[in-house]
């Protein structure tokens, strides 16, 4: 908890990261009210490669999404860090 509150409003990604890493602190999610479409219990653990990606790299975004994700692009998938 002190890690999370020494990173929080300085250093919002290392937060998330280590939340992801070790899903601590517990966040309370209101399914009713979450954006979160495939797991609307969850928080979403990775971001989606961006649009650009499909448009000027899709033969290696294809097989980065086939190595990784099986083939699907998707937020609440884990990432291999």
């Amino acid at each position: 908890m002190q890690r999370y509150l020494l990173h929080f409003m300085q250093n919002p990604l290392s937060s998330y990261f280590d939340y992801r890493r070790t899903a601590y602190t517990e966040f309370p999610v209101n399914p009713n009210t979450t954006l979160n479409e495939n797991n609307k219990e969850g928080i979403p653990m990775r971001w989606l490669y961006p649009e650009n990606e499909a448009t000027t790299n899709r033969s290696n975004l294809e097989t980065a999404l086939d190595r990784q994700y099986d083939e699907y692009d998707e937020i609440n998938k884990l990432m291999w860090i």
